[in-house]
């Protein structure tokens, strides 16, 4: 179990609590809770939010195969009109989630040769009931390649599709941004308003590093 909070330009409480092996073929249990107040320059508008996240999980095919199922709830507030799809500024999103991997790679914490890759498929809203009506399918796949004894090449790709129309069963804070914090440099805040979708996708090479031998 762990915590932590964090101030600043961001104020972010999170929780996250695991039981990785209750029974069975590595039978886990999962939690993670967390409360964010920021101010969203791209959007612009003031946010508060809270996530809460459970789940199952167990392995399969040995030790190469994960899957992990579990509901979850998502509340956004705003203090603009326009940002959430309720006319009270206050969105009340309820999922689903199942996520299927593949993990081959040599080694957990240094990998040399393997496959890293996981899809995720969730439902929001619908007959979950609250605001928002929309499927996200998310595909994460890497590749690690030896060159040599010592050096890996790291191949890296992800793919976000979401289903729904924009603004009216998918939120506008559920769109995806190539400008701001944490995505593409180079890219203003300003130009990243009219960068925007609600799908996403991205491959990289980000080089080769020395390892120890397996």
């Amino acid at each position: 179990m762990s915590g932590r909070a964090l101030f600043g330009g961001t104020n972010n409480y999170n929780i996250l609590a695991e039981y990785p092996w209750i029974s069975g073929n590595h039978v886990s249990l999962g939690f993670f809770g967390a409360h964010i107040e920021r101010t969203d320059e791209v959007r612009g508008f003031n946010e508060t939010s809270d996530e809460v996240l459970p789940w199952i999980g167990t392995y399969f095919a040995g030790d190469r195969g994960r899957l992990k199922a579990g509901p979850s709830y998502f509340r956004m507030q705003s203090d603009v009109d326009g940002v959430t799809l309720s006319d009270d500024n206050d969105d009340h999103l309820y999922r689903l989630g199942l996520a299927v991997g593949w993990d081959t790679r040599d080694s957990w914490t240094v990998p040399h040769h393997g496959w890293l890759n996981e899809l995720q498929v969730f439902r929001t809203g619908g007959f979950l009931g609250g605001e928002g009506d929309f499927w996200t399918v998310d595909v994460d796949a890497r590749r690690f390649q030896p060159i040599g004894k010592k050096r890996t090449l790291v191949l890296a790709s992800l793919l976000t599709v979401q289903s729904g129309e924009a603004f009216v069963d998918v939120p506008s804070y559920m769109r995806y941004f190539l400008g701001g914090a944490n995505t593409i440099r180079g890219y203003s805040v300003e130009d990243s308003k009219t960068l925007s979708g609600k799908r996403w996708a991205t491959s990289a090479a980000p080089g080769t590093r020395e390892t120890s031998s397996p």
